[in-house]
């Protein structure tokens, strides 16, 4: 699962949380607060559960692998994706806010496709093997 900002989308942040608790390996990448130098005002991370964010893995795009412009500004991780059984994809204009999911006009598109989502999978992996991507460490309580 790929998402630019999460906040109180306890419905979406709820079934997250019993997936995992059936066994559901869950990758969620993230947005960084400090790496998005001010393009959020949250963390992300507040959004989950001790329980998710000790059994979930998490992952950001470190400011210092983000490719920039001539003038300095870098891109954002920016993309809004679920992938599951790597088959099943959703892609969406959506963030995991109740502001995407109850007030704004969204638009997002459900693919039953094995190659796309493998691709998507195999993206996403390769990002995290070749740490383009960071884990984001466990906190503590």
């Amino acid at each position: 699962m790929v998402s630019f900002a999460v906040y109180k989308a306890q419905p979406i942040l709820d079934a997250i949380e019993a997936a995992i608790l059936r066994n559901v390996k869950v990758i969620i990448c993230l947005e960084d607060l400090d790496g998005s130098q001010g393009k959020l005002s949250f963390s992300g991370l507040n959004a989950f559960s001790e329980s998710v964010f000790k059994l979930a893995s998490f992952y950001t795009w470190p400011i210092e692998n983000r490719p920039l412009t001539a003038d300095g500004k870098f891109g954002s991780l920016h993309a809004k994706i679920a992938v599951a059984d790597r088959e099943k994809v959703f892609i969406s204009s959506a963030n995991l806010t109740d502001y995407a999911m109850d007030l704004n006009i969204e638009m997002g598109v459900l693919l039953k496709d094995k190659a796309i989502g493998e691709q998507i999978n195999n993206l996403f992996n390769n990002m995290i093997l070749n740490s383009v991507f960071r884990k984001i460490p466990i906190k503590s309580s």
